[in-house]
């Protein structure tokens, strides 16, 4: 089904970028960042953005069901494990591991070296860095809350 296909897509990308992150992300509000602003890049430069996720203007920043939807479809056919940590200051934040790399056949050779390219000065910038990236887009300012985002 479509609905099936967007899932293994937007799954296969997220996959992809955890390559990029070294196979792990300290938080899941940084992944979902590095979606969306590989979204934002691609669809400047194309007439749609690559992964097909559609991001809503919410309470910090960007977000989507569709990358929990994905990421819960992830780990429960167990290409990644999620974990819940605590941090210094009792906030709770979720760490995303690559197990497997799922090969759904939806990613072809030229769109992982294009993420690769789009996302490569991203991948190591800090939580508060692409934060300050993702807040600052157009395409973000220019959204009311809860409304969605248009790429």
């Amino acid at each position: 089904s479509l609905f099936l296909e967007k899932f293994k897509r937007i799954s296969e990308i997220i996959a992809f970028i955890l390559c990029l992150m070294g196979g792990r992300a300290y938080s899941k509000t940084k992944l979902v960042k590095l979606l969306y602003l590989l979204d934002v890049i691609y669809a400047r430069n194309n007439k749609s953005n690559l992964s097909g996720i559609e991001y809503k203007s919410y309470y910090y920043g960007p977000y989507s069901e569709d990358i929990d939807e994905s990421l819960q479809f992830l780990e429960d056919e167990g290409y990644i494990s999620i974990s819940r940590q605590i941090g210094i200051e009792g906030n709770v934040y979720y760490c995303v591991k690559l197990r497997n790399v799922p090969e759904f056949g939806q990613l072809d050779g030229r769109e992982k070296a294009k993420i690769q390219k789009l996302l490569s000065p991203l991948v190591n910038r800090s939580l508060d860095e692409l934060l300050d990236i993702t807040y600052a887009t157009k395409e973000y300012r220019q959204t009311k809350f809860n409304e969605v985002i248009s790429l």
